[in-house]
């Protein structure tokens, strides 16, 4: 598997409908983030998986700069000591914790109907989550949309198009799933940038499209 990212003020015209094709005809649903906005019943249960995944992660982290070789972590991480790094990560799992546990006090009146109203846009499912696939903080919905050229139009004039409205919704970072169910490209709108991963053979496809990135 080959990660690769991108980042650019600009990925627009020829450009930007070439990857959006490569993204629809590799997906089976587009996923499009928005704000919650009402109340969640199981809150707590949702924060305290968020936080179980950020402590996992860290885990998970430290053991593979522990593997590094100090060429790797240098590369890696653009430090030279094992234990800076592993500081710097647990100062960060801490804050990131920290935010998600103020997630607890949220109150919220609205009913949203956003699944019941853009039905006719093709939309599958809502999916509450502790960011989105591509920024953090914030409490999101993740709606699944069935790839469609008409949800496609905004971002094939401007993959980092922000917002995305259709139906009297605004929405952001769009990201694709495959038909195995993988997560394997999301684009984040405000930091105008994408994160793919591809097979061998599906980066090969990729690079004829001459789009700016950077195998990570």
């Amino acid at each position: 598997m080959i990660h690769i990212a991108n980042a650019t003020d600009s990925i627009r015209g020829d450009a930007a409908k070439k990857l959006i094709d490569f993204c629809l005809n590799n997906s089976k649903y587009m996923i499009l983030a928005r704000t919650h906005k009402e109340e969640i019943p199981d809150l707590d249960t949702l924060i305290d998986s968020a936080i179980a995944r950020e402590r996992q992660y860290l885990k998970d982290s430290a053991a593979k700069i522990d593997r590094m070789d100090d060429c790797e972590l240098r590369h890696e991480t653009g430090l030279r000591s094992k234990s800076a790094v592993l500081k710097q990560m647990t100062e960060s799992t801490k804050e990131r914790i920290r935010m998600i546990e103020e997630y607890r006090r949220l109150k919220y009146e609205e009913k949203d109907q956003v699944v019941e109203n853009l039905t006719a846009f093709g939309i599958v499912k809502k999916l509450i989550s502790i960011g989105s696939l591509a920024t953090f903080p914030g409490i999101f919905d993740l709606c699944y949309f069935r790839v469609s050229d008409e949800l496609m139009n905004p971002l094939e004039q401007d993959v980092f198009s922000y917002p995305i409205s259709f139906g009297g919704y605004d929405f952001e970072d769009a990201a694709f799933e495959d038909c195995q169910g993988k997560v394997w490209m999301t684009i984040c709108s405000r930091e105008r940038s994408f994160d793919m991963r591809l097979t061998d053979e599906k980066y090969k496809l990729f690079e004829g499209l001459r789009i700016c990135h950077t195998i990570i």
